[in-house]
């Protein structure tokens, strides 16, 4: 496997074409001397149609992040259509191949249908690491991997698909370890409530409109209360500390817990160590919703092509008292639920360019 010491690494991408493979796409370009995009595979549809658009409509130049060459999961008729409509990508077939391995150092799934990757793709545990989306993964329907969720990785308990695979954590569990993977031998017990995304997988056909709220299915408070464990140590995460509220429509995340940890522990430390995370901004005391974080400090970036890290701390939502144990902390965070992803996803496959992995 290549690594950043000679050549980049190499990665393939399924569902390139979607929100997180573009994000994932688009985050591996910042460190070209890493990782490139050598990869992807997508479905005909919309989704991919949209894609080879908008790149269509940009100068040749601009399309130097995506890769040339793509496999489609299709029959040979339609990769032959689909080739002869645009010149964007050269499509070969995707299905029966046993090459794919040789076409990449890592590959990567992030699709809502990652359940039927261990029958198409099973050969690639053998050849190459595999990363997952953890949420696809959690019952016993498909390989499980080993979860990772830097700075933390899980235990090692289902080898049995190989010690190649891995499954990424969520966005709930990837921006906790991100936060606080650095205490995890402080902590000695942690709650969360969270406002996570209403989407089509989850599914409610009651709830439809953007203000609507339902609550959140008793299996994600399962998974995290599972993957959480796993990744901080047994105990540490309460079930019943745990509630979960879906709204229709949003690009945030909002989570407001409870930690409680060992030593004592100052405002000012917290509030630096929170500071000193990779890929977290810690809000002003004059902030308090997304609508802010949107108008204030998102929109003026992606005018100006700047980046804002996926992770928001608000300040004025934490609190930091002692207790006969050591130290109490309430927190409020949001995440940008999209960008978050790409960015776990893109700092694992540099892990694994680095040796870490």
């Amino acid at each position: 496997m290549q690594s950043k010491m000679n050549n980049p690494i190499r990665v393939g991408i399924r569902g390139i074409a979607g929100r997180y493979g573009q994000g994932l796409v688009r985050e591996l370009a910042k460190r070209p001397d890493e990782a490139v995009v050598t990869l992807g595979i997508e479905h005909n549809n919309a989704t991919l149609k949209n894609l080879i658009t908008g790149l269509e409509n940009l100068p040749k130049g601009a399309r130097g992040i995506w890769p040339k060459r793509m496999l489609l999961e299709e029959g040979i008729a339609t990769v032959k259509k689909l080739n002869s409509s645009q010149k964007i990508f050269e499509f070969d077939e995707a299905l029966g191949r046993s090459d794919i391995g040789k076409l990449c150092d890592v590959f990567v799934d992030v699709t809502r249908g990652a359940k039927h990757f261990e029958a198409v793709y099973w050969h690639l545990f053998d050849e190459v690491p595999v990363f997952l989306m953890a949420d696809e993964y959690h019952d016993t329907s498909g390989p499980r991997g080993r979860l990772i969720a830097p700075p933390l990785a899980g235990e090692d308990k289902w080898s049995s698909v190989g010690k190649n695979v891995w499954r990424v954590g969520d966005c709930i569990v990837s921006s906790l370890a991100r936060l606080f993977g650095g205490l995890k031998e402080d902590m000695s017990g942690m709650g969360l409530h969270a406002v996570t995304l209403l989407d089509r997988k989850t599914g409610y056909p009651s709830v439809a409109k953007s203000t609507s709220l339902c609550l959140g299915e008793e299996k994600f408070i399962v998974q995290w209360h599972d993957e959480l464990n796993q990744l901080f140590g047994r105990g540490v995460w309460a079930k019943e500390d745990m509630s979960l509220v879906h709204v229709f429509a949003t690009n945030y995340y909002i989570v407001n817990m409870s930690m409680g940890l060992k030593q004592e522990h100052a405002r000012k430390d917290v509030l630096e160590f929170i500071k000193s995370n990779e890929k977290v901004m810690v809000l002003g005391q004059d902030m308090c919703s997304t609508d802010e974080i949107e108008e204030k400090i998102v929109a003026p970036a992606r005018g100006m092509g700047m980046e804002v890290p996926p992770v928001l701390v608000f300040e004025k939502g934490l609190d930091v008292q002692p207790s006969d144990e050591g130290t109490n902390v309430k927190l409020s965070f949001a995440i940008q639920c999209y960008e978050i992803g790409s960015s776990t996803f893109a700092q694992v496959i540099r892990q694994v360019g680095n040796g870490e992995l």
